[in-house]
């Protein structure tokens, strides 16, 4: 990757930003603080004519593909509310259905965060710095990598790249065996691995 597709890449989060932007106007926002999926967090509102809905949705189309790989890129993910790698501007349009889990807020949020972390992978491409751990990141688990590794490195945060990673793993397992959210650690794997019976809320780990 070269200076030249970063700067392609910051142009495209900017003009989706500005596209999208734009394209709220003509929404009416139900904001759902507890992203219950109870309801679209946004939808069409009665004075803007469907001719302009329409051309400003295409708009925001038209740049959301390379946006989203920027998020991709820098991992400026919706975790742990969302599954891992979860890519709030490819989901963008999910506002518009019952079930979505994303309201205008979280697609600016990550855009800007997006932007931020594009000027420090700029400036690593020009100083001839590593961009990340290793030239391809699918050898990594996607557990690893979809967790917040990315914008760790990309900070020089180092030290912090194991502590994202075994804690994406940590909530992941609890995830999957059907612990209440965000258990603590020694809660988590004391319950996991104790010898009492199983019950609802707390499987048992067994060899």
């Amino acid at each position: 990757m070269g200076a030249k597709d970063v700067e392609r890449m910051r142009e495209a989060v900017q003009r989706f930003i500005r596209a999208f932007d734009t394209w709220l106007t003509t929404q009416r926002v139900q904001s759902d603080p507890r992203r219950s999926g109870r309801r679209p967090t946004v939808v069409t509102n009665e004075v803007s004519p469907a001719e302009e809905v329409v051309r400003l949705a295409e708009d925001v189309r038209r740049w959301a593909a390379e946006a989203a790989d920027a998020v991709a890129l820098v991992g400026e993910y919706m975790t742990p509310q969302h599954d891992p790698g979860f890519n709030a501007v490819r989901e963008w349009e999910s506002m518009h259905q019952r079930g979505t889990l994303i309201e205008p807020m979280d697609v600016e949020a990550v855009l800007h965060g997006t932007d931020e972390r594009l000027k420090l992978v700029d400036a690593r491409v020009r100083s001839g710095r590593m961009l990340f751990p290793v030239e391809d990141p699918s050898v990594l688990h996607p557990l690893v990598w979809n967790s917040r590794v990315a914008a760790r490195w990309l900070l020089s945060e180092y030290q912090r790249v194991p502590e994202e990673a075994a804690g994406e793993l940590h909530y992941q397992w609890a995830r999957r065996f059907g612990f209440p959210k965000y258990p603590d650690g020694e809660g988590f794997w004391g319950s996991l691995l104790s010898d009492a019976p199983s019950h609802a809320g707390q499987p048992r780990l067994r060899v």
